[in-house]
């Protein structure tokens, strides 16, 4: 089973994309060694402000999630706004009272 996972920052990005994507590009580049699942799905996965990734299972997703958060924690880039259809990642994120969608549209 795949489970999806989305986050995206609580505001509007005014900064051109590149400049963004340069410097996700070089923040997880620098800690790839203390996030080795996470940094290069960063790389891949993040459209814009949007981060948009699959797991295998709930477990998955859930260490995603905590891995993606301390990452951008680091650089003040906290990701809200989330999605998943995992039930026990929804879960998480009630008891953390996370604002929480079942759907989710990337770079709407």
């Amino acid at each position: 089973m795949k489970l999806l996972l989305t986050g995206s920052p609580g505001y509007r990005l005014t900064s051109p994309a590149f400049l963004l994507s340069t410097a996700l590009r070089e923040h997880t580049g620098r800690h790839k060694g203390t996030f080795p699942t996470v940094a290069p799905l960063v790389d891949r996965n993040m459209f814009m402000d949007d981060f948009a990734a699959g797991a295998e299972n709930d477990n998955g997703a859930i260490a995603i999630y905590y891995e993606l958060t301390t990452l951008m924690n680091l650089i003040n880039f906290p990701l809200v706004k989330w999605a998943s259809n995992s039930e026990q990642l929804r879960a998480t994120w009630r008891a953390q009272d996370q604002d929480t969608e079942v759907q989710k549209q990337v770079l709407g």
